[in-house]
């Protein structure tokens, strides 16, 4: 519970950094729901060019976010609270003015925060756990979004800090998987390095690593997969990996790394089927040009779990065309109708005209006969013309029974 409240606030945060332009209470806090692994993705996703020294990253903080060095190491914590504690008054005010102000707050912070040194974050965070004022709940929040914020340039340092405030309510799944998205090699080592330490809390944060880290190093995390010791968390693990790939560059290099893997059918399937969903989650309109080096069985999971998605795509004509042109003919229905029962409830006259342009044949009497029976209670005489559609044979009256 304690994590969940956690991620809660931290989405809240960097929603208000990045997204927050004065809607009212309620459509902000549904949207960041809704989208919160995309704002997280998008914060975290501040990485460091390898081999840059550290006369070249303080060039680089200096003139990528000049207002953040404003607040004095020193400071920082005192600012942090404030700004902290500005932000959950929000809640009662519809004030455009004050969201406005708290919004600069909350920006200048999380830059700083973002650009702070091993030194200066270890001194932030004893600054932090030694102040009376805040109570239990709020230095969980405040030590777990102060590391995982910090996690993609200072990862070992966070990781390190969360490890050893992990009692106070610090995050460390969210820290390690911040650090892998960044340097995924680095952060596996500690981990093994610091498996006993970490104790029950190694499975988690493993497979978070793993779902982070994948989109950077894709044969690392593949490899890492063997670490997970339970099956059901492995296969799981696979998928969310698979869902976790932004653009279709990782997803390429995903496929090309596990067509040269020993993984077993399962996770194979378990990582193309999570690939589908992904897709879908990151709102893509058509398929990419990687999934023409699918097999007929990759492009079976893969369409599996773009079906599996319950989110509804911007695009499902698109989806539908590539299961119809990829899949076996007599697997496209059964593995389409999710997918196309969504859109038929989405936009019902978009799908009926699609369903009519479709050549005659079983997918298509089954996408009509389906059709037929979503539209029967609100509209009884377009189904029975559908219904009607179908060829004749025992399937058709069966179904014009049904709609009587």
């Amino acid at each position: 519970m304690n994590a969940m409240r956690t991620i809660r606030l931290l989405v809240l945060l960097l929603g208000v950094a990045f997204f927050w332009s004065g809607v009212r209470k309620g459509s902000a806090v549904s949207r960041l729901k809704t989208e919160h692994e995309v704002l997280v993705s998008r914060a975290m996703a501040i990485g460091l060019p390898k081999n840059e020294s550290d006369e070249e990253r303080s060039r680089s903080r200096a003139s990528s976010r000049p207002s953040a060095s404003k607040i004095p190491a020193e400071r920082l914590k005192d600012e942090l609270v404030a700004a902290y504690r500005r932000l959950k008054s929000l809640e009662d005010s519809e004030d455009p003015e004050t969201r406005l102000k708290v919004e600069a707050e909350v920006r200048e912070w999380i830059g700083r925060l973002i650009d702070l040194s091993p030194k200066e974050l270890k001194r932030m965070i004893a600054d932090l756990t030694s102040d009376v004022s805040l109570d239990s709940k709020e230095l969980g929040e405040l030590v777990s979004v102060a590391l995982n914020l910090a996690a993609g340039r200072q990862g070992e340092m966070s990781a390190e800090l969360a490890l050893e405030h992990r009692k106070k309510g610090a995050s460390l799944t969210g820290v390690i998987g911040n650090w892998a998205q960044q340097d995924p090699s680095n952060a596996f080592a500690w981990l093994e390095k610091n498996k006993e330490a970490l104790g029950k809390d190694y499975d988690a944060s493993l497979q978070q690593a793993i779902k982070q880290g994948a989109s950077r190093d894709p044969a690392l995390a593949l490899a890492s997969l063997k670490r997970i010791d339970y099956e059901v968390a492995r296969v799981s693990s696979a998928r969310g990996l698979g869902a976790a790939m932004p653009e279709d560059e990782a997803r390429s290099a995903l496929l090309g790394e596990l067509h040269g893997s020993d993984l077993d059918d399962i996770h194979r399937n378990a990582i193309l089927e999570g690939l589908g969903r992904g897709m879908i989650q990151h709102s893509v309109a058509a398929p990419g040009s990687w999934m023409k080096d699918l097999s007929p069985d990759e492009a079976m999971s893969v369409a599996s779990g773009i079906s599996a998605n319950p989110n509804f795509t911007p695009r499902p004509d698109a989806w539908l065309d590539w299961m119809g042109k990829s899949l076996p003919r007599e697997k496209v229905e059964d593995t389409a109708k999710p997918l196309l029962t969504n859109w038929i409830n989405e936009d019902y006259e978009a799908a009926g005209e699609w369903i009519n342009r479709q050549p005659a044949g079983d997918f298509r009497n089954g996408a009509a006969a389906n059709y037929a029976r979503m539209m029967a209670k609100r509209f009884p005489d377009t189904a029975k013309d559908w219904a009607n559609t179908l060829p004749e044979g025992p399937e058709k009256q069966k179904l014009l029974e049904e709609l009587k």
